[in-house]
């Protein structure tokens, strides 16, 4: 099993850009549609690197028994480290008296079906 070369659908990006909108409409953050595209294209294009390069790593495994249990480890202590980044960031807007707004979307359904 090759990690690197699964076909995985692309990014919700009108959802994204869509639900951005509503929560700068709601905050009144006055963000304009420019910006917006260009948070969700850069938000993407991040995401898919980071991905890439993480399966790219897992690839390298001797065996695909060895993969297939390290790519559950990698992507927790990735999640791992995304929280600590909102966290980061969350206390970086308060001490600078801004209003962090955490951003999500679920993406697609379970795995299995």
């Amino acid at each position: 099993m090759s990690f690197e070369h699964l076909e995985l659908p692309d990014y919700p990006r009108r959802e994204l850009r869509e639900q951005i909108r509503k929560t700068a409409a709601q905050n009144g953050s006055g963000i304009t549609p420019a910006a917006i595209d260009e948070v969700v294209d850069l938000a993407c294009h991040a995401a898919e690197s980071s991905r890439k390069a993480a399966f790219a790593v897992l690839d390298r495994a001797s065996d695909p028994r060895i993969s297939t249990t390290a790519v559950g480890i990698a992507f927790s202590l990735i999640a791992h480290d995304c929280e600590a980044m909102r966290s980061a960031l969350e206390f970086a807007a308060s001490a600078t008296g801004k209003k962090f707004t955490n951003m999500t979307l679920k993406v697609g359904g379970q795995a299995n079906g």
